[in-house]
Parts: C-alpha cells; structure tokens; sequence
C-alpha cells in the first residue's frame, strides 16, 4: 500500500471503523467552529454513509450543541425527488438529519435534467459562501467498481478542471446523477475515504496498482488531503 496518504486507519469492524471517523469528525468540527465559527461538511451518498450516521448517533449531544453552525451539503444525488426512497438526501434525512433542525442542509435540488441541477446547486453554494475551498470535512465512499462521488469509471465528467457541479450521465447506473468534480472535492481542508468489506478493499487494491483515474475514479482524490477508514487491512 502506498504510503503517500495523509493517514490510514483499519479498525476491526465496520462499525468501529464507523466510530473512529465519527469521533474524527466531531473533534474537527469543533475545532472549525472555533476558528470560523462554521463548518462546512461534504457528504456522500451510498450505503456506508448510513453506518456512519448510526456511529455519529454516539456523539448525539455534542452534535446538537454546534448544529447552528453547522452547514451539511451533499457531494452527489440522484436526479429524483427527495422524497423518492433512492434519493440520497431523502434516506439521509430520514434516517439522521431530521433529528438535527438547526443544522443548515443544502440537498441538490431536483430537476429531471440534471446539468440544470447541478447549474442550481453551485449557485446555492456560492450563495451560502461556500466557494471552491469552503469545505471543512468531505465524506467519501467507493463502489466496487472505484466509483466515489458519482464519478464513474470512463466517464468524461473525470476529466472536468474548471467546473464544480455536474450533471452525470453513466450507463452503469439508470438514473442521471449531480455531482461535485474533484476540482472541488479536491479544494476540501479534509477528506475522508470511509468503505469496508472485502470486495472493496480488492477494488482499492486494484486501484492502487493501476493508478489509473479513468478505470477507477477514486485514484482522483488527493493522497494528501485524504485519510482512509476501513475495516481491511490494505497491503
């Protein structure tokens, strides 16, 4: 495994995995609310974000007394209604955010065409502050196939230098997507990397190997901005 990451942490479970990044989380954000008065998270969508809402219901009471300033945007979304099962921010906030109103959300709004979305969310962003560095904390996962974000495998959207929000189109997946470039992904003062099990520790092995950012988009992130949570040991 290459040593250029900024930090590699393998628990002994997903969800103490789970634990160890929620913990991390919750001291940066304090930290970043005491210098800004703010912070900014970045969060995925995807299965492994849910263990990870379940692990930050530990740290429920101290959540709640920063959540004035707290400012949670979404890295990717589907082009479906919020409320649709399959939304990211709709199971999201079911699950977890509804607990949490004083927390400022910005889902992705929802348009059938995607590119006018993502036109939509980056001007929301801008006009809640948040330009290209205004990322505290970004939340990644990986799919088998080395997907992060919606930012798939050949895609031409891995190729974006200026943009931060694209509509996504992929024949790996059957709805339109929205989601930040890794120009902006990249911009965050930190980013965590958080998947588990073992076909997904062969991917990022397999990734690593390669190098390649078109066959697996997760070498895209930024080694020294990015600290991995896994349950695998990674060799």
């Amino acid at each position: 495994m290459s040593n250029n990451y900024s930090d590699i942490h393998i628990l002994d479970s997903p969800e103490s995995a789970a634990t160890a990044l929620a913990e991390r989380m919750i001291n940066q954000t304090r930290t970043a609310i005491q210098q800004n008065d703010r912070c900014v998270w970045a969060v995925s969508g995807g299965s492994s974000i849910l263990k990870l809402y379940n692990a930050l219901e530990e740290f429920d009471d101290e959540l709640k007394s920063f959540s004035k300033k707290l400012i949670v945007l979404w890295v990717d979304e589907r082009a479906v209604p919020h409320t649709n099962e399959s939304s990211n921010f709709g199971k999201a906030y079911k699950q977890f955010w509804r607990n949490y109103e004083n927390v400022r959300l910005i889902p992705v709004p929802y348009h059938k065409n995607s590119d006018r979305a993502a036109r939509e969310y980056e001007e929301t962003l801008i006009k809640n502050g948040i330009e290209k560095d205004g990322i505290d904390i970004t939340i990644l996962g990986m799919g088998t196939d080395g997907h992060t974000a919606s930012l798939f495998p050949e895609n031409k959207t891995l190729k974006e230098e200026n943009v931060k929000v694209l509509g996504v189109d992929d024949p790996s997946v059957e709805e339109s997507r929205v989601s930040l470039t890794f120009p902006f992904i990249n911009a965050s003062k930190s980013i965590y990397l958080f998947f588990y099990g073992k076909e997904k520790a062969e991917t990022f092995q397999q990734a690593e190997l390669s190098g390649e950012i078109n066959t697996y988009p997760v070498m895209g992130i930024d080694k020294n901005r990015m600290e991995i949570y896994s349950d695998q040991h990674l060799t």
